[in-house]
């Protein structure tokens, strides 16, 4: 029997079909883990940084405590109508000044334009209807962000509650948001009515100003941030490193390029000493490295081959586990995390069937005959 290994080795880049989903190998834990350590204050569906400071001030405003559900209602309905005046006030900039909406490098729609938009265009807005049918979800896009805001201390983090945390939302990002939950209160709203709210109500706003500042200050820290707990202060740097390392890998290249092309490149196939002077940064890219190999947990993996010629059948082995040499990406010694469920969801992309010694996952596949 002849056996081949190649390995142990990065895994190629794949070309994934478009539904194949974000998670296509089993390895959500461990990207979502990946992220909690290196942007803790940022996840997949944080696409606007102005939503902090919106359910911030929304729970502020009368917030939603432990034992009382009506409360809590009152608090979700708030969200979900400011949300969707702010939906409308970005879409509504777009539509009169696309080029300064935009800024050169585009903005995504805001959440719920899909079913936001098509209103705009049939008289005054029904705040009510609408709050009701641009999500699914209880408090709207209030999922997506908790996790994020509570790490941040903007939002208390005991369940079933939408209270503020222990940072204060400051004034520069608080003021110009109060139009927005007072228009949020009406039934229904003219569109002059929410004409008067731009362009501070729009959601590109946070690119200059005293806004934008707070919520920079918020998100990475600094001399002029808002005072926080030690875990908080912790998120935030850590989120600065790796928002320096980002700056880094973007620097000089064309505006439609991807970021997790450009990480990549910086992080996993550069070397460390010309991606940043400062050891504490360099370590941080050691850290990306694993992160940045696709988005996924990094792997080193060894397949084994065995051809059997009485069998007319090929056995698959994958071993995986920590890499005890040098990194093939990074060229350093340094311990990756063990794969766990990813190597085993890898696996089952190739129906696995018993295990190999060594931690390994063994499958008979069919032997391909000639071309």
């Amino acid at each position: 029997m002849a056996l081949t290994q190649t390995g142990p080795a990065w895994t190629a880049t794949g070309k994934s079909p478009v539904d194949a989903g974000r998670f296509p190998l089993g390895v959500e834990a461990a990207t979502l883990s990946n992220a909690a350590r290196l942007v803790p204050g940022i996840n997949s569906g944080t696409a606007h940084a102005r939503y902090y400071a919106l359910h911030a001030l929304a729970a502020a405003h009368d917030p939603g405590r432990p034992g009382d559900p009506g409360s809590l209602d009152r608090a979700r309905e708030r969200v979900r109508r400011a949300e969707v005046v702010m939906a409308t006030v970005s879409l509504r900039h777009e539509e009169l000044a696309g080029t300064e909406h935009h800024g050169g490098i585009g903005f995504r729609d805001p959440h719920g334009a899909r079913v936001i938009r098509p209103a705009m265009g049939h008289g005054p807005l029904d705040i009510a209807d609408l709050a009701e049918r641009y999500s699914r979800q209880a408090g709207g896009f209030l999922a997506i962000y908790r996790g994020a805001e509570i790490t941040l201390g903007l939002l208390d983090g005991a369940a079933g509650t939408l209270a503020p945390g222990p940072v204060t939302l400051p004034q520069a990002a608080a003021g110009p948001l109060e139009a927005m939950l007072t228009t949020a209160a009406h039934s229904q709203v003219q569109l002059a009515e929410l004409d008067a709210l731009l362009p501070d109500g729009c959601i590109c706003a946070v690119r200059g100003g005293a806004d934008g500042a707070v919520l920079r200050s918020l998100l990475f820290g600094g001399p002029a941030a808002s005072p926080a707990p030690a875990a908080v202060r912790q998120a935030r740097a850590r989120t600065m490193r790796s928002a320096r390392l980002l700056l880094r890998a973007m620097e000089g290249q064309p505006v439609d390029v991807l970021p997790d092309q450009v990480m990549e490149t910086v992080c996993c196939f550069s070397v460390l000493d010309s991606v940043a002077a400062q050891e504490e940064q360099r370590t941080w890219a050691l850290y990306w490295c694993p992160a940045a190999q696709r988005k996924r947990h990094c792997m080193a993996v060894a397949v084994v081959v065995a051809d059997r010629p009485a069998t007319g059948s090929a056995a698959l082995v994958i071993r995986s586990g920590r890499h005890p040499g040098r990194c093939a990406c990074c060229r350093s010694r340094f311990r990756h995390p063990r794969p766990g469920r990813a190597a085993r969801g890898f696996a089952g992309a190739v129906r696995a069937g018993g295990r190999a010694p060594g931690r390994g996952i063994s499958s008979a596949l069919p032997r391909r005959g000639p071309e």
